[in-house]
């Protein structure tokens, strides 16, 4: 999957196709200029709210859920996302959807794994 274009990589390029190809110098000076500080706003604004950005009461409470369901998966066995909510006890009552949210996460973090035999996803510690 090709990565997005971001608006500061984006107004850049403008930038460099704008100076590349414009003809009258005064215009394009004034529309760098505009776009430069554009650019600088852009990042700025994308720089201060990673920096300030706090988690959510959820995303705290997932992290738990999280730990928990390694700590169910460390001794190996692979297992199914009902077999994880009945083995980890503060899951019981979750919704299978939640797990396998939770189970994508950690997937993508990298602490499990799964294969689907049968036409049932098993996860596994990696």
């Amino acid at each position: 999957m090709k990565n997005s274009l971001t608006y500061s990589e984006a107004i850049s390029r403008a930038i460099a196709t704008l100076i590349a190809y414009s003809d009258e110098q005064e215009d394009t000076e004034n529309t760098v200029a505009t776009l430069y500080a554009l650019r600088d706003s852009i990042d700025k604004r994308n720089s201060r709210a990673s920096e300030h950005k706090t988690p959510t009461k959820t995303q705290v409470a997932n992290e738990g859920y999280k730990a928990e369901i390694v700590a169910y998966l460390s001794n190996g066995e692979h297992k199914t996302v009902t077999e994880i909510i009945k083995g980890v006890t503060s899951l019981n009552g979750e919704t299978t959807q939640k797990v396998s949210a939770l189970m994508r996460l950690l997937k993508l973090e990298g602490k499990v794994d799964k294969e689907v035999v049968k036409g049932k996803t098993l996860f596994y510690l990696i």
